[in-house]
Formats: structure tokens, sequence, C-alpha cells
């Protein structure tokens, strides 16, 4: 006869697997529009705890940066001295830090004085929103684009002497330009994130790998400089979108004139790739039934979840985008059909058209969509366990299941 402990802990286990008792099936949250207005169409970010998110939205008062904590109603962040709107992209691990960019009237001592320029911005509670200043020789616009876990460095982007530059901020230092990459045609460079640690800065810049000139994604150390990631094969543009904790995986898309080996073949299209240890890109494959194309925006704190998008209707470059959740072992599934084998609710009529951020476990991720109304609309969901693919889900359930039975059977 077998015990019934040994029946709690196999049904247990196949209940985590698919995520059938109360409490374990994952989630979806969509965030609440703000009052009287509706969620701008763009990219959000998530705190390494899955406690906060933060994007914009049209208020009362404008385009705003706003926050969701734990799925909350959207706070508004206000805006920076003179300014008319605002924009949030990323958070520190706690959510105490947020950045962003937004209009400014600047003052004496700025570049331009009584002009309003679009300025980066570090938001906390106790100082509010703060411009993080210029490059010299700038003065136009600078934008912020992602933050270090203690929100102490801030990453993006500036006008300056000579093009557009990536920066790297902390408060003794101000913006500190990090250069471009060398070759012909060298001139511009834009930071998208940063590591945890504050220590590696990825984005793209104009400059040479090997055979390849143009954009380019970079990974920039204080030691080393800014160096090209080696791009896929036949590739001519890489961008690179998000970094690890400890910038060891940075992850991206590059651009290829043809891809035989996707379903269906299609000329020139973005892939979604990775770069471990600086080595070169590695294409992480297709969503279920193929793809038109795909870009990863996301990763988890060790590299080993990435989000991002794929795209259904080359034809639709908006509307034709869906978010996918990528594993090794799971590869490139559809968000929402991850979501729906692990239980969560409250999905029909929505479109998943973006996952753009994930907690450092890899368990919570953020994006945006369209809701029932067809209305764009942010969301977070909680998945109970990370993705695997579905077949393995009830292979190994089922072995899982049977052998605790044999083994309490025989004793």
């Amino acid at each position: 006869m077998i015990h019934w402990k040994s029946r709690l802990i196999a049904i247990s286990s196949f209940c985590v697997l698919f995520g059938s008792l109360d409490g374990l099936a994952a989630s979806f949250t969509p965030l609440p529009n703000p009052t009287g207005g509706y969620n701008l169409r763009t990219g959000v970010g998530i705190s390494a705890d899955g406690s906060t998110v933060v994007g914009s939205g049209f208020t009362t008062a404008g385009p705003e940066a706003i926050r969701w904590v734990n799925g909350g109603s959207p706070q508004g962040l206000g805006f920076m001295a003179g300014g008319t709107q605002s924009y949030a992209v990323g958070t520190s691990a706690d959510g105490s830090v947020i950045v962003g960019r937004g209009d400014a009237l600047q003052g004496p001592g700025d570049p331009y004085p009584g002009n309003t320029s679009t300025q980066g911005f570090r938001w906390t509670e106790a100082d509010g929103m703060q411009s993080l200043g210029y490059l010299p020789y700038g003065g136009y616009y600078e934008i912020a684009t992602g933050v270090s876990a203690d929100g102490s460095v801030v990453t993006g982007y500036s006008d300056g002497s000579g093009g557009t530059m990536a920066y790297r901020w902390t408060q003794a230092a101000g913006l500190e330009g990090i250069g471009t990459l060398s070759g012909n045609g060298s001139h511009s460079s834009q930071a998208a994130a940063i590591s945890g640690d504050g220590l590696v800065i990825v984005g793209e810049s104009n400059g040479a790998v090997g055979d390849s000139l143009g954009a380019q994604a970079f990974r920039w150390t204080e030691t080393s400089g800014i160096t090209g990631l080696i791009p896929l094969p036949g590739s001519n543009t890489t961008r690179a979108h998000g970094v690890s904790a400890d910038g060891s995986v940075i992850v991206g898309n590059s651009y290829t004139s043809s891809c035989i080996e996707c379903e269906p073949s299609v000329l020139g299209r973005n892939n979604a790739v990775r770069w471990t240890d600086q080595g070169p890109a590695t294409l992480l494959g297709q969503v279920p039934g193929g793809d038109q194309g795909s870009n990863a925006l996301g990763v988890s704190a060790d590299g080993s979840v990435i989000v991002g998008l794929y795209q259904v209707n080359a034809n639709d470059p908006l509307r034709g985008f869906r978010a996918f959740v990528w594993t090794a072992d799971g590869g490139m599934q559809k968000l929402l059909d991850v979501l729906l084998t692990q239980g969560a609710t409250g999905l029909s009529g929505w479109t998943l058209l973006q996952a753009t951020g994930v907690s450092a476990d890899g368990r919570t991720i953020a994006g945006y969509g369209l809701n029932p109304a067809g209305e764009a609309q942010a969301f977070v969901t909680t998945l109970n366990v990370v993705p695997v693919p579905p077949a393995a889900w009830l292979f190994g359930s089922a072995l899982g299941l049977i052998g605790v039975i044999r083994r309490k059977v025989k004793t």
C-alpha cells in the first residue's frame, strides 16, 4: 500500500510542473492605465526583485514616466524643471532609483539657457527627477537608458563633440563618454544597458567588426574600453539591448541578408542572439511554427532566461510583433503559450506584443500588449517554473510521479 506521504509528494511534484494547485499557476497581471489616460506603446523595465515596473503613460499632465509597485496603481513620477513630458525605461534592483528621459528648460550655466531640450534623468523618492547634465560640447539631447543594481551608475547616450556618444554617469564624475568603435565611419555610439555591478555597458556603435562595417554591438569596461561583439556569419548589423548582472551574457540581435534555415525562409531579417564570454553571436532559434524575425531585449541575472519579441507579419511592424521567452532547455517559446500551459488566467482577448524586461531569477516578466479593447497596456507576469518544452513537462512529470510511487511501493 502506498503511504499517504508518498501520494502527497507525487501529487505535489506533478502540480508544480503543471501549475494546477491553487497559488502555483503562473499569473498574468495587466498594469492599470493612468486615470483618464492610457499607456504609451513603449518598452517597460522591471526591477531585479520583480517588485517594480516602470514605463510611461499619457496622464492628465501629458506623456509622463510612471511606475507600478507590486502590480498596483500607476504612480506618475513628474517632470524635470520646465518640462512637459517624461519617459521611464530602467530601474535599480529594488525599484528605488528610476532612469529615463524627458524635456527640461535649460538654466544659467547650461549650454543653451532658456531653451528646452531632451535630457536624461535619475529619479528617487527623496529628490524627484534630476537631470544628468551633458557631455562637453553637447546640450541638444541626452538620454538615460540603464542603471546599475544599486542605482549609483547610469548609462545612456548624449550629443557632444563629433556626434552622439555613449556615456557612464556617477554622482562624483558626472557624464563621461566611453568612446566609439574604431574603423571607417566610426563617429557615434549609443549605450542600451548596464550590468548589475555597474562595470559593463553594452549598446551599439558605428565601426568595424571583422568584415562588418556599420552599426555593431559593443561591450565596454573601464579596463578594456569599447570592443565590438562578433556578429552572426553574414551579418552586417548587430545591436546589444541587455546584459546579465555580471556582464558575462549579452543579448540583442544580428541582422542577416537571408536566413535559409529559418521557417519561413525570408530575405533580410533580424535574429535574436546572445553573446557569452564575449564569444561570437549565438542564434536563439525560432518560436514553434517559425517566425519572420526576432529581437532579444532583456536577460535574467545569470543569463539563463531571455525575453524579447518575434515577428509574425513583416508588413505590420507594430501589431505583427509577439512576446517570447527563451531558455537553453526550452528554446524560444511564445510567452502566451507558456502562460497558458502554466495555468495563467485573464489572457482572453490579449495580444502580448513585447516582453521587454525580466527579473533576476527569470520568473517575473514585464512587457506591453493590446488589451481586449485594442488599447496599449503594460503587463507583468510571474511564471511558476522556468519554462521547458511542453513534451518535457509531460514526460518529466510522468516519470517523477511513477518513480516516487515505485520507490514507496517497494518499501
